[in-house]
This record gives structure tokens, C-alpha cells and sequence, in this order.
């Protein structure tokens, strides 16, 4: 029994009532302008509802959806006259933008704008998301052309002073950060090493570029027999591991104090890495890690995984090669500091 103008979906049954053939002979008699803008006040007539104090917000994200509907349907008209389709566009903008769509109503106030270049309204809303959306320049540009039809409107003159600061400290940004992006791009492009977040006491070591372009790293011998660490703070890739160990461990250095043993000789030594030793990081990670900060991780669960076929497992090292070969072996993923662990050959606790 209910009306045809409150239904939410169309009954099989439909053509059988006469009130809907009644409705339906009239919307026949209407033109494609006229149906157009029929749906075009059904949808301002949500979106007013959705912003008015009466809808709770899920009443609210709903309205909008129904106002986006409406007007999506009216465009799809395609009745030929450019300002209503203009218009169309830029109300279903607007209600993307309080729906948080701000890409789609970035795009929408761009062909809304290409159909009809005074409307104002458009300029806004586009200015707007695209200041949302951190895209500083279009927010800029936009606010210009449409201060050109409409040179005292506030709210264009307001985004046009915040997207011109923006741009200001986006570029400070940038520079500050162009040292960092590009040697993250050495370490990852052109060297091809991976890398994982470090342990919290590493975070903010620096790896330098040398004036023939070889990159050093700080880096950590741990030997865990003794819970002891030796920091070396400049490990250069082209050294290979044994130039170190012989400076470490050589017959001119002191013993270390608890071996007494004197199990851990240069001859005796071991060295070992932890493979897969956590989570991958892209380059804007690798990026921000370099700057001393903690980047945000994309999952979660970023610790060795003991089983499959990424499971962390311990690697012998080929003391002859250089520190790069071994840094760029497959599953070496380094945690910003590389982190190797030392052995006694032929021990017990080995």
C-alpha cells in the first residue's frame, strides 16, 4: 500500500499499480531537461536533509548516498545542457566531500568546471578537495582561475593563501628530505640491499657517502657467548669481512678478558647473520629510517617468522667477500645497523 514515490526498490508488480503507471505516463511526458532537473532537486533535497541537525550520522552517510544517486542518475541523463550538467556534478562533489570521497570530488568539480567555467561553486569545491587530497599546486591554480570570474569570493581567497603555504613547506620538506630519498635510492636501487626496522638503540645511526661514492655502515659484532658487542662505526662495503677480524681479533690485539680459553682467535672465528630478519621496507620507509625516525609498518606482524619459505635461519659468512656481497645476498635484510653474530669454531657452545 505503500506510495510509489516511497519505494526503495522497484516490485515486480509495479506496472500493475496505478498510481506508478500514472507517475510513469508524466515522467514519459517530461523532457531530458526537465527529467534532469527533476533529479537534481531530489538529490539537493537529500543532501539538505543529510546536513540539517534532524539526521544521526548514519541517517546522514545514507542521505548522501541517495543525493549522489540522484545526481549521478540526472548527469547519466545526458540532456545536453551544460550548465545542468555542470551543476549535477558539482552538488555530487559536494556530497562526496562530506561523505571524506575527496578524489572523487576533486574529479567531479573538474569536469563540472569543463562544462560550465563560472561556476563558482565548483572552483571552491575543487580547491577544496584538492587541498585535502595535498595536491597544493591544483588547489593554487584552481583558486586563480576562479577568482578570475569571482575575485572577492572568501572561501577561494582563503584555500588560495593555505595552498600557497603549503607549497611553501612542502618544498622546505623536500629539500630537507632530498639527501635522504637520495640515498635511500642508492642503498635500494643501485645497490639493491633491503632493509627492516631497527632495534630502538640503533635507530639514528647514519650510513655516509665517501667522497669515491662507497657507502659505510655502522655496524654490530655480537658475540653472544659473552652477551658482548663490539660497535664498528664505519664498515665500508668494499672492506672485505677479514680486513675487520684481523683488526678485531688479530695476534697483536689483547684477548678478550673472559676468554679465558683463548678460544676466540682470529683463526678460530665464525661470523653469522640472521636472514629474513623482519619485514621488508619500500622506499618512503627506508626514507624515513634514514631521517632517525620510526616508520609505520605495513603489517603488523613484522618479526622473523620461524616457518616457511621466508623463515629466518642463521647464514655463514664468507669472511673473504666484501662487506657489499654479503650485504646484498637474498634474504640479507639489514636492520639499518648490520648486525653479525661471532662463534668460536669447535666449541661447546657453538
Amino acid at each position: 500500500n505503500l506510495h510509489p514515490l516511497f519505494w526503495d526498490s522497484m516490485p515486480t508488480d509495479a506496472e500493475s499499480n496505478p498510481l506508478y503507471e500514472a507517475l510513469k505516463a508524466i515522467d514519459d511526458e517530461l523532457s531530458p531537461e526537465e527529467k534532469a532537473n527533476s533529479l537534481k532537486n531530489n538529490g539537493n533535497n537529500k543532501l539538505k536533509l543529510a546536513i540539517s541537525d534532524k539526521a544521526d550520522s548514519l541517517a546522514r552517510r545514507n542521505l548522501l548516498r541517495d543525493a549522489i544517486k540522484f545526481y549521478s542518475d540526472g548527469f547519466a541523463i545526458n540532456c545536453g545542457d551544460d550548465k545542468l550538467n555542470s551543476v549535477l556534478l558539482s552538488n555530487r562533489a559536494q556530497a562526496h566531500s562530506l561523505l571524506g570521497n575527496w578524489r572523487n570530488s576533486f574529479e567531479d568539480s573538474n569536469r563540472s568546471i569543463k562544462l560550465d567555467t563560472s561556476n563558482v561553486k565548483s572552483y571552491f569545491r575543487g580547491a577544496r578537495a584538492a587541498q585535502k587530497l595535498k595536491r597544493f599546486s591544483d588547489a593554487r591554480n584552481i583558486c586563480i582561475e576562479g577568482l578570475k570570474i569571482d575575485s572577492s569570493n572568501v572561501e577561494l581567497k582563503k584555500i588560495l593563501k593555505e595552498s600557497e603555504a603549503s607549497i611553501v613547506e612542502k618544498a622546505a620538506l623536500d629539500a630537507k628530505e632530498r639527501p635522504f630519498r637520495e640515498l635511500s635510492e642508492t642503498l635500494l636501487v643501485k645497490r639493491g640491499y633491503k632493509f627492516t626496522s631497527p632495534v630502538a638503540s640503533h635507530l639514528g645511526r647514519k650510513i655516509l657517502t665517501e667522497e669515491d661514492g662507497s657507502l659505510t655502515f655502522p655496524a654490530v659484532f655480537f658475540i653472544p657467548e659473552a652477551r658482548q658487542e663490539d660497535v664498528v662505526e664505519r664498515l665500508n662495503e668494499n672492506d672485505t669481512f677479514d680486513d675487520h677480524l684481523d683488526l678485531m681479533f688479530g695476534d697483536n690485539v689483547p684477548p678478550l678478558e673472559w676468554d679465558e680459553e683463548r678460544e676466540y682467535k682470529r683463526k678460530n672465528l665464525e661470523l653469522y647473520y640472521l636472514s629474513n630478519s623482519g619485514e621488508t621496507l619500500n622506499q618512503a620507509q627506508v626514507t624515513t629510517l634514514l631521517q632517525g625516525k620510526m616508520p609505520d609498518l605495513a603489517t603488523a606482524d613484522a618479526m622473523p617468522k620461524k616457518f616457511g619459505d621466508k623463515a629466518a635461519r642463521y647464514v655463514k659468512v664468507d669472511t673473504r667477500r666484501t662487506v657489499r656481497e654479503v650485504l646484498s645476498e637474498a634474504g640479507h635484510i639489514i636492520p639499518l645497523v648490520p648486525f653479525f653474530f661471532v662463534l668460536a669454531k669447535n666449541t661447546s657452545y657453538r
